[in-house]
């Protein structure tokens, strides 16, 4: 996964992402224009016409994880997750995966669920899922 999760989840939730990165011209360091996926481009949003801010780590980081998870319940959404395992690995130790769901009880059951590896992963996809209605693509 790239930032670029990240940035379709922070569009998705309403904010006004662009891609920038650091360069140094001249002996100085410049914040210029990018592409996702260039190297050193960062996804970025701003708070108004003059304040820029990064795109929070939805999906590595769990603190911001648990601020787009206040952000989810505001907008009337519910939190399942559960675990499952499925394997022994040859250390002994139980692999699995995550399966994560977020759902509206005034939608008539509607809800939208993701698996991944992690439970950030999963949490994040799920999050796409319920706000852009579409499966995640890089």
């Amino acid at each position: 996964m790239s930032r670029k999760l990240d940035a379709a989840i922070a569009e998705g939730l309403g904010k006004d992402v662009c891609w920038k990165k650091w360069e140094t011209r001249g002996g100085f360091d410049v914040f210029t224009d990018a592409s996702p996926g260039e190297k050193g481009a960062d996804a970025y949003f701003f708070h108004n016409e003059h304040l820029i801010d990064a795109v929070p780590h939805y999906f590595e980081d769990g603190n911001d994880m648990l601020g787009l998870d206040a952000e989810m319940r505001a907008r009337g959404y519910w939190l399942d997750t559960l675990r499952y395992f499925t394997v022994v690995d040859t250390n002994g130790y139980l692999q699995g995966w995550w399966r994560v769901v977020y759902w509206k009880r005034e939608r008539n059951g509607e809800f939208y669920h993701a698996c991944a590896s992690t439970e950030l992963l999963a949490r994040a996809l799920a999050v796409h899922k319920a706000l852009t209605g579409k499966e995640w693509k890089e």
